[in-house]
């Protein structure tokens, strides 16, 4: 195969500059920058930033152009250095050795000019297992995932970035592989197999660091998809090392069938994977974007990870009704790995394409999203928030039943009942989860309210001590939940309270056993609409009721509301 063809433009300008606003009330988690467009046209399908932040090189496997952009450290702002034209088709993975010497793309392996970022060709590949996905740390070996040839390993000679093939690994009559990830001890490594059906595997690798050899450690699956569908799969490592995440997208075959983040627990020292948590990208039936969380997924395509492990950016094709086009922020979870929605960034907001790839600097200052468009997107990243953003999930309410056994009687007793297939369940050992996870017997994890907007009656926040909760179901499952059983009040006046994912939320309470409710309807008083809230550590759930039936708690015995739809916020 020819050398690939080489144009270089020192002097193309940035693109636009202007700041977007973004809809979030506290600070930009990210905020547009600038942009510069792909010389091909053709939107890049790989990015990376070189070791040392100088440079960031972008790969459209269609036409095979590899361009090369200097980065301005303090503005993020990208300029034009040179393009490779190597015509090959779509698809291939982009990899930079970790002292930032060698890329690696389509074929061809590149040594790298440290100051300028030009690349030079050292080598074709002429034996095929596959392009090169990952350098291993050490820069002793390289290693590449694909369908047609299985997994490649590859000696490397740190000296000039040239590889020969060592071995094959697995072929595909076993298993379909098309990524992989390399831990940072180089002890390990990580293939997803995202084509068969159910759902999708993960395999697990020893590695031996003098001879880059593969041993298999394990096999584990997980998902919902029931369907075979043409699906992609990209595995990411925390900085921490001790979680995994895996990508699961139908793009760009959109559908819906196979869509979700896979959360895993990793063991540094044997590199074996535990299932923690799935995050499913789901048909929303609602318009509550905030509430029907898993849905702001939008068809996830490629994932980025702070330096610092406390938010992860998801890039979402988008299609339709399954969420939208645009960045997803998640919160990540130290202890569990668990990842929480904190919000969708839309396109529309950002000023940018459908994004397909992204990847952030080594400083954590910038991140950079290319576009179906053919543009890479500058945004710097604000400062990690105190405290996750409050998602209000609004739900459709099913009945509110508010009781007095008389005028005057101190005998009180609230019944709500919220039926809503956008409820999210928060995973075990996340945030959100109200059992005590470690913590001492009383610790305060949830809390309930009722309250009315025009008679003023408001019980407050009534804590629900973490050790009257217990999980439902198995974890992982849509109807996963938790349940507050109380059932002598002597923790306060709630008896009985089940959130179950994609179904129900009852929360029943009174004055029984001594304790007090503190919502007495009063003769005469129309209690208006009436709500209730529960609420964990950074999600509000709440249905609104107007009275049914003329049953507007005036006569002093009861208030009762049916069939309400979701509000347009939490009180």
């Amino acid at each position: 195969m020819s050398e690939p063809r080489r144009s270089r433009r020192y002097l193309l300008a940035v693109g636009c500059a202007a700041l977007l606003a973004v809809t979030p009330a506290r600070a930009a988690t990210l905020t547009f920058l600038s942009e510069v467009p792909a010389p091909s046209g053709v939107g890049f399908t790989e990015l990376a930033v070189s070791p040392d932040g100088k440079h960031v090189y972008a790969y459209a496997g269609t036409g095979g152009d590899l361009v090369a952009y200097a980065r301005d450290a303090g503005t993020g702002a990208l300029s034009f250095v040179e393009e490779e034209s190597m015509n090959v088709l779509s698809g291939f993975p982009l990899a930079l050795s970790p002292d930032g010497s060698s890329v690696y793309a389509s074929v061809f392996a590149f040594r790298r000019d440290a100051v300028t970022g030009e690349l030079d060709v050292v080598q074709t590949f002429t034996t095929n297992p596959g392009m090169i996905d990952a350098v291993s740390p050490d820069g002793e070996h390289a290693y590449s995932a694909t369908s047609t040839w299985g997994i490649g390993v590859w000696d490397r000679d740190p000296t000039d970035g040239s590889i020969r093939v060592i071995e094959v690994h697995d072929s595909p009559a076993s298993f379909d592989p098309e990524h992989l990830a390399i831990s940072a001890d180089g002890a390990h490594v990580y293939v997803p197999d995202v084509e068969s059906a159910p759902g999708w595997s993960v395999r697990a690798y020893a590695r031996d660091a003098a001879t880059g050899e593969l041993d298999t450690i394990q096999i584990v699956g997980g998902g919902t998809s029931k369907y075979r569908v043409p699906r992609s799969g990209r595995i990411y490592l925390s900085p921490d090392q001790v979680h995994a995440y895996l990508v699961v997208s139908d793009w760009p075959y959109p559908g819906g069938l196979g869509n979700e983040i896979a959360v895993l627990r990793r063991d540094p020292a044997t590199g074996r994977l535990t299932f923690v948590q799935n995050l499913t990208m789901e048909r929303c039936l609602s318009s509550d974007r905030a509430c029907c969380r898993p849905d702001s997924l939008g068809l996830p395509h490629r994932m980025a990870l702070e330096a610092s492990g406390e938010r992860v950016f998801v890039v979402n094709a988008g299609y339709q009704d399954f969420g939208e086009a645009g960045i997803t922020v998640l919160g990540r979870d130290p202890g569990s790995g668990a990842l929480t929605f904190l919000e969708i960034l839309p396109k529309t907001a950002l000023g940018a394409g459908t994004p397909i790839a992204a990847t952030l600097s080594p400083d954590g200052l910038h991140l950079y999203v290319s576009t179906a468009e053919a543009t890479v997107e500058v945004f710097a990243v604000g400062a990690s928030p105190a405290a996750p953003l409050a998602t209000e999930c609004k739900l459709a309410g099913k009945s509110l039943t508010i009781r007095n056994a008389g005028p005057g009687d101190l005998l009180e007793a609230a019944k709500a009942v919220a039926r809503d297939t956008t409820i999210v369940v928060p995973p075990p050992g996340s945030p959100d989860d109200p059992t005590c996870n470690g913590d001492a017997p009383g610790t305060v994890r949830a809390t309930v309210r009722f309250q009315s907007d025009a008679s003023g009656q408001d019980t407050g926040e009534i804590g629900l001590p973490c050790e009257n909760w217990t999980t439902l179901g198995k974890v992982g499952r849509a109807t996963f939940g938790y349940r507050y059983r109380d059932p002598a009040r002597a923790s306060g006046p709630c008896s009985d309270i089940k959130l179950m994912g994609t179904k129900l939320l009852k929360i029943t309470c009174d004055n029984k056993g001594g304790a007090v409710l503190g919502y007495d309807l009063v003769e005469g008083t129309d209690e208006g609409r009436v709500s209730a809230v529960l609420t964990t550590a950074t999600t509000r759930y709440c249905a609104s009721f107007d009275d049914h039936n003329g049953k507007d708690g005036s006569d002093g015995k009861k208030f009762l509301g049916r069939s309400q739809p979701a509000p347009s916020s939490c009180p």
